[in-house]
């Protein structure tokens, strides 16, 4: 998906941002879990990255994602696998 691909380099320097802050965070996987609206809009998104500063970074990388609109509401999973 090229909106994924676009946000990979963001979503990892918010990993190393957080592993900055925490270095006993060698490797990471966090599930993100974004709704997308009708017109391809995310419209929430959900993580289960154990740092909030990790979470509010990823989700704020997330919101600005540009889907293909599907038509209809549909929810994305991504596992994101990070190590230093």
């Amino acid at each position: 998906m090229r909106a994924l691909d676009l946000g990979q380099p963001m979503f990892v320097r918010c990993f190393k941002k957080a592993h900055d802050a925490d270095p006993t965070w060698a490797s990471m996987k966090v599930k993100v879990s974004l709704e997308i609206d009708a017109n391809g809009v995310v419209a929430s998104v959900r993580s289960d990255a154990p740092d909030p500063a990790l979470a509010a970074c990823l989700a704020r990388i997330a919101r600005n994602l540009a889907f293909p609109a599907p038509g209809k509401a549909a929810v994305v999973e991504l596992p994101l696998f990070f190590r230093t």
